[in-house]
């Protein structure tokens, strides 16, 4: 089984190919990029700082997102300053903002969180990228 091909998938992949546009250049994967670099090299930052994730990424529709060992994607960069996660609004730090994303059980957060101070913005999103990462994992209580 490929990555994209969890069932858990089903409703995100949707959306993100709902948005894509398909690249002659190839930008990513056969897709224009649909996310800054530096919301790319950010949420590859804080999940390389998340003791227990999975290394690496994976190209979807444009979008570069991350992925549980059993192919569940739990986060994904977006725009100019969003990372995605496979997180409810509600199951979220109350202080952390949010970009409108109509795709429901996932939330996008802003990937710097300039109203908070540097380190706690940083920890409040390892934070929900773990919290994303635990709840897209089978092997643990949902």
């Amino acid at each position: 089984m490929g990555v994209f091909d969890h069932l858990a998938n089903t409703g995100l992949l949707e959306f993100l190919e709902g948005e894509a546009e398909p690249s002659v250049s190839h930008d990513l994967d056969g897709y224009e990029l649909h996310a800054a670099a530096e919301v790319c090299e950010r949420l590859l930052d804080l999940a390389g700082d998340v003791e227990g994730l999975p290394p690496g990424w994976y190209a979807t529709f444009g979008v570069p997102a991350l992925a549980t060992q059993d192919g569940v994607l739990y986060a994904f960069a977006i725009g100019t300053g969003g990372i995605g996660l496979r997180l409810g609004d509600a199951e979220l730090h109350r202080h952390l903002n949010r970009h409108e994303l109509d795709l429901e059980g996932y939330t996008v957060v802003d990937a710097w969180q300039t109203q908070l101070p540097k380190r706690l913005a940083s920890e409040r999103l390892r934070e929900a990228l773990a919290e994303a990462y635990r709840r897209a994992s089978p092997s643990t209580d949902r």
